[in-house]
């Protein structure tokens, strides 16, 4: 029995310095008692009791979020010459909603953009798409690697890559 408690002090002790030097002054006030009971191997506390009723409360993983969550797909868009869309991602750092509109215009010269918004822009001078409300959620998958398919067999674009993102109830 001996020999297990020197590696169990030992590691505790590495685990107390680690915790100890990440930690900033503004975390050094109060120690979470639940993280250091859990840390230090003390049972973790047993769950509040269910409201009445019987039924537990289930997180809700998207709280604050603001309306509906999109279909959970969009497409990354890199033009070859980013003169076509330099207005539009100029304009977007100063006022999303008229770089919005700025794309809107853009569209009706571009057909293949129909039936996409502006989401946002990267860094990297990439648009953002994401699905207008005219495509139905059930085909927004579908229909954005198409799109994102047809986008890049255009000219003008160097890549038109579907981020598709698993949501509830989405195949």
């Amino acid at each position: 029995m001996r020999n297990l408690v020197a590696p169990a002090a030992a590691a505790l002790a590495v685990m107390a310095a680690i915790a100890g030097a990440s930690m900033s002054k503004r975390d050094v006030a109060e120690p979470d008692p639940v993280l250091l009971g859990t840390a230090l191997g003390a049972p973790e506390p047993a769950p509040s009791s269910p409201p009445p009723g019987g039924t537990s409360v289930q997180p809700q993983l998207n709280q604050g979020v603001a309306g509906p969550v999109n279909a959970g797909a969009e497409i990354v868009v890199k033009f070859k010459n980013d003169a076509m869309v330099k207005d539009i991602i100029d304009t977007f750092w100063r006022d999303e909603g008229a770089a919005s509109a700025k794309f809107e215009t853009f569209k009706a010269g571009h057909p293949e953009f129909a039936g996409l918004k502006l989401d946002r822009v990267t860094y990297s001078n990439e648009l953002v798409l994401t699905p207008s409300a005219s495509i139905p959620p059930a085909r927004r998958l579908t229909v954005m690697r198409e799109m994102a398919a047809r986008l890049t067999a255009g000219g003008a674009v160097s890549y038109a890559e579907p981020n598709l993102m698993a949501q509830p109830g989405e195949r």
